[in-house]
This record gives structure tokens, C-alpha cells and sequence, in this order.
């Protein structure tokens, strides 16, 4: 099959993580499906935005000029896929003139508030011509149908990861302490400013820990001076993956969508305390698979915290939890497999046959 996948430039980048467009576009091209990659400027776009196997071009976000995609496109594409917020319109365009069907991911930033605002959402799940919308969750979709979406057409396919290999039981490193690994990336000031207040009370107390925060260029100077931690920015998955499997606890804090740092903290096999959000609960399931803590509630961080760091069993317990349900529901092959089911069944249904004599 034949697919195009229209996707905003700026779109998260991590490369074991379903919803990055090349990381998607590879893993449909390893099922047996012909791939165009085609970039919405709804971003700043990175030099790998037109390398690479699959062909890329730079679309206006309302679809103005489509033509710049129709020709990187060959005869007999089946689907347009869009993937992002400023692309839907793009590519409902470019697949009404090629006369067909449209797969859109549902952005899953609509769905982080309770309720979600009505507007952009109503116009995606009801107006936008779509043949198939992609939920998340069943919240997702729900939501989806509340804001008037065709329940025939809303399907869930949850974001898969590389799980890898199972990870190693954890233990304490060779000084006694425990390591706490913080997911700070993208999160802002005020919310890292809270979590650093957070484990300096934890540290004043009984407990030995040794804190390792993952940031950004920005983030550095809002821990500079705190005793027992070290700032990281990461520069490949691998070396992600190897932090979080020697962490005993990972912090993931603040609200946006956070599920790629989620689902590597429970990939990893790791005890793991998350900011409580809707969006946050389609994902972590509390005392099976993790633990939720109200965002700017310093006394619930610290005394669950407390409660992880003194519980060995408990981490263990949360941290199998964690990688069963990272195998069982968000594995990256998984969602590929789920994903090829769902556009194969769509582009199969858009084709009638032809009369006879026709």
C-alpha cells in the first residue's frame, strides 16, 4: 500500500517513539508499505526534514499548495496520514484531491485539560472530512465522540516505544545511595524550581540520594549548587536508556504531554511517581504500574517519595508493573501492527469495485 504521511516539522523527535513521523514512516516501510514523508512549516524544521529515504517537501499548514506535494507523490497512493496539530488541514486537502481516504492521530494536547477546549477539537472530530481519527486512549476517545465524532470512525492505537530487553533488577548504587532520575525536559521553570524544593526536604531528612535531571541548555542554572545532583542533556536514545535502567525512582513532573518520558521510565522497569493529570492517568495506573502526586502539592511529592525510597519491595513490585504494561499495551512493533491493521481495512473499504461492463 501506498501511503503518504503529512506531519508537522516540529513534532517530538525521539527516535524509538511512535509518533515521530520517520520513526513511523520506517516501521510502516518495514510492514511492506511505500512511504512518502511530506513536512507541514507549521514549525522549524531540522536538515533531516528533507534526508533520508522517504521523500520530503515543506506544505503551507492550510494546504495552499498542494502541488508541491502531488508531484513527490506516484500514481495510486491509498491513504493520507496526518500526524500533528497544524497538519490536518494539509492533508485533508491534499487527500480530497486525490480522491482519497484520511487517517488523522487526534493531537493528544487537545485531550490534556478536563473537559478539553471545544473548538479546534469540535472541528477536528466533527467537521474535518476524515475517513479514520486515531485516539490515544478510550478517554481520548470518548472525548472524541462527546465533541460529535462519528463512533464508527474513532479508533484507539495507543503510542508504542522500543521497550528493548528486560531491564535489571535495581538496587542501591555502590555508595548506598538511592538514584533518582528526573525527566526535566521541557518542563517549566516554576514546576523545576518546585520539584528541586521537593528534594532538598527529602535530602535534609533521612534518606541518601543522589539525583540525576535531564534538561535542556536552560536548565542547568535551576539546580546549580544543589548537593548530590548532576544535569544531563542526553545526546542519543541509548544513552536515555541506560540512565533510566540505573535509576530506583524517575520523577516525571508538570503537565503537557509527557508519555514518551513516561513510557520510558516504565520500559525501563522503574518505580515511577508522575504530576497527576488526565492526561497523565491514560497512561499510569496508580499502586499497579506507578504512583500520582497533585502538581504544587509539596507535602503529597515528599511523602510519597519517602514512601518509594523506603519500600524495596514496593519498587520492585511497581517497577514490573511498569514493564508488563509497557509490553503488553505500548511497544513500538505493537502500535506498528495495530496502525497497519486500522490503514489497511480503510483504504480496503474507500475501494468499490466496478460495475460489470463498466
Amino acid at each position: 500500500m501506498r501511503l503518504a504521511i503529512v506531519a508537522d516539522a516540529c513534532l517530538p523527535t525521539a527516535d524509538d517513539w511512535s509518533r515521530n513521523p520517520r520513526t513511523l514512516a520506517e516501521g510502516l516501510t518495514g510492514l511492506g508499505h511505500e512511504v512518502t514523508l511530506l513536512a507541514t512549516a507549521s514549525g522549524a524544521p531540522t536538515a533531516a526534514d528533507h534526508t533520508g529515504r522517504h521523500a520530503r517537501a515543506m506544505l503551507s499548514p492550510c494546504g495552499a499548495d498542494t502541488g508541491t506535494a502531488l508531484t513527490l507523490l506516484r500514481p495510486g497512493c491509498d491513504t493520507v496520514l496526518s500526524l500533528g496539530t497544524g497538519a490536518p488541514t494539509a492533508a485533508a486537502v491534499l487527500a480530497a484531491t486525490l480522491g482519497i481516504p484520511l487517517a488523522v492521530f487526534l493531537p493528544p494536547r487537545l485531550f490534556d485539560a478536563d473537559p478539553p477546549p471545544a473548538g479546534y477539537g469540535r472541528l477536528l472530530c466533527r467537521h474535518l472530512p476524515a475517513a479514520m481519527l486515531i485516539a490515544e486512549s478510550r478517554r481520548q476517545l470518548a472525548t472524541a465522540r462527546h465533541h460529535g465524532a462519528d463512533p464508527h470512525r474513532v479508533f484507539v492505537v495507543p503510542p508504542g516505544i522500543d521497550v528493548g530487553p528486560p531491564p535489571a533488577p535495581g538496587g542501591r548504587g555502590d555508595d548506598g545511595r538511592l538514584r533518582l532520575l528526573v525527566d526535566a525536559t521541557g518542563i517549566a521553570a516554576q514546576e523545576q524550581r518546585f520539584l528541586a524544593e521537593v528534594l532538598a526536604t527529602l535530602a535534609a531528612g533521612r534518606h541518601r540520594i543522589h539525583t540525576t535531571v535531564l534538561g535542556d541548555a536552560t536548565t542547568g542554572h535551576l539546580w546549580d549548587g544543589r548537593p548530590d545532583t548532576a544535569v544531563l542533556t542526553p545526546p542519543d536514545t541509548a544513552t536515555l536508556a541506560g540512565l533510566y535502567h540505573d535509576a530506583d525512582v524517575i520523577l516525571v513532573p508538570g503537565g503537557g504531554d509527557r508519555t514518551v518520558a513516561l513510557l520510558r521510565a516504565m520500559a525501563a522497569g522503574r518505580a515511577l511517581l508522575a504530576a497527576d493529570s488526565p492526561a497523565v492517568q491514560d497512561t499510569v495506573g496508580t499502586t499497579r504500574n506507578g504512583m500520582l502526586a497533585r502538581a504544587g502539592d509539596p507535602h503529597e511529592w515528599v511523602d510519597k517519595l519517602d514512601y518509594l525510597l523506603d519500600g524495596h519491595a514496593l519498587r520492585l513490585h511497581l517497577g514490573r508493573g511498569a514493564r508488563l504494561h509497557a509490553e503488553t499495551h505500548h511497544s513500538l512493533a505493537q502500535t506498528l501492527r495495530e496502525l497497519d491493521t486500522r490503514l489497511v481495512s480503510l483504504a480496503a473499504s474507500w475501494r468499490y469495485p466496478e460495475p460489470a461492463g463498466s
